[in-house]
């Protein structure tokens, strides 16, 4: 196992679902790329991030916010040797994706542990990918 992928949100819990992927990582000598997924940029008007309240206009602003916010997690683990990626789409399929192009071992994602019936209307990215993706993952909770 050569390459890992963390794919992160700006949930309370990225935090820990980085420190944990990056472990397992550790544990097996594999490199590590972190992946945010810009969704609709109307959602991110106003933002509460550690780095403070930002006004974000524009996609490639929302795009350097979530590069700060990756750079931020990265400094975090104390690994300059961390991959980056940023992207506008569907989450699943962007996190698919680049999973795929860095031929990847495995997925490491959060659950945001919703009920049944908000998983059922709104669908979770961590369960698209799961369903989608022939590549190994680990979940890891994140129950309130």
């Amino acid at each position: 196992m050569k390459q890992v992928l963390i794919a992160l949100d700006y949930s309370p819990s990225a935090q820990k679902i980085a420190e944990m992927g990056y472990a397992i990582a550790q544990s097996i000598d594999a490199e590590v790329a972190l992946v945010h997924v810009v969704l609709d940029p109307a959602m991110y008007s106003t933002c509460y991030l550690d780095l403070g309240e930002l006004q974000l206009d524009g996609v490639e602003c929302i795009k350097d916010v979530a590069i700060q916010y990756l750079e931020n997690i990265k400094q975090k683990l104390g690994d300059d040797n961390i991959e980056m990626y940023v992207e506008e789409g569907d989450a699943a399929n962007i996190i698919q994706s680049v999973a795929h192009l860095l031929t990847v071992d495995f997925i490491v994602m959060g659950s945001h542990s919703q009920s049944w019936i908000a998983n059922k209307l709104l669908g979770s990215v961590t369960e698209s990918v799961l369903r989608h993706t022939s590549i190994p993952m680990i979940i890891i909770p994140n129950k309130k």
